[in-house]
């Protein structure tokens, strides 16, 4: 169901049928919430960005499931971003699930999630510890664009420097399409004090 979810989340916003065949996924995903993974919670909370479904209720149910099952797989090393699931017998996300987490929050309105950017300032440790795993550039640029929403801290502002220290190593390598995306992220924060 959450593939399913998340592959509705990709389709264009007039076709026929989208929010209807979401809606009723997005039901069966609720009742189920104590059966899916880290990874899939991940993965439904990015989807929820791009579908916005209006019942805030289920919303804030997988949003609190989702940061509950929250840690940050530091056993990948090298990117942090292959594979997905568990290092020894705890529920742990990749670098890349993270930032599908911290993406599906930063998207959602306020008005149906008001404690979004409460929610993004609980993440900071959890995405501090992912940039130590060197994330991709891409995930990393996911991670930045989601702290916009986040309120301004001395602990925002450490992760802020670790995003910015390993885009300007590889931004060159972006490809133009997430540059423009950099370039949005970083409008973001024009005009707060540095």
């Amino acid at each position: 169901l959450a593939d399913m979810f998340d592959g509705l989340s990709r389709a264009p916003a007039d076709t026929w049928g989208v929010e209807a065949a979401a809606g009723a996924m997005l039901e069966a995903l609720h009742e189920r919430l104590g059966d899916l993974q880290p990874e899939q919670l991940a993965s439904v909370t990015r989807s929820l960005g791009y579908l916005r479904p209006e019942s805030q209720e289920v919303l804030v149910a997988i949003l609190d499931r989702a940061q509950a099952a929250c840690t940050v797989d530091v056993s990948t090393g090298g990117s942090g971003d292959l594979g997905d699931g568990a290092a020894g017998a705890r529920q742990v996300l990749t670098p890349r699930r993270l930032a599908m987490l911290c993406q599906g929050i930063a998207q959602l309105p306020l008005h149906l999630v008001p404690d979004g950017p409460a929610r993004l300032e609980a993440m900071l440790p959890h995405i501090g510890a992912a940039l130590a795993c060197t994330p991709s550039v891409l995930t990393t640029l996911t991670l930045f664009a989601s702290l916009a929403r986040c309120p301004a801290s001395e602990q925002r502002g450490v992760v802020l420097d670790a995003c910015a220290e390993r885009l300007a190593r590889g931004a060159c390598n972006l490809p133009a399409a997430s540059l423009v995306s950099l370039s949005a992220a970083l409008a973001a924060f024009v005009g707060e004090p540095a």
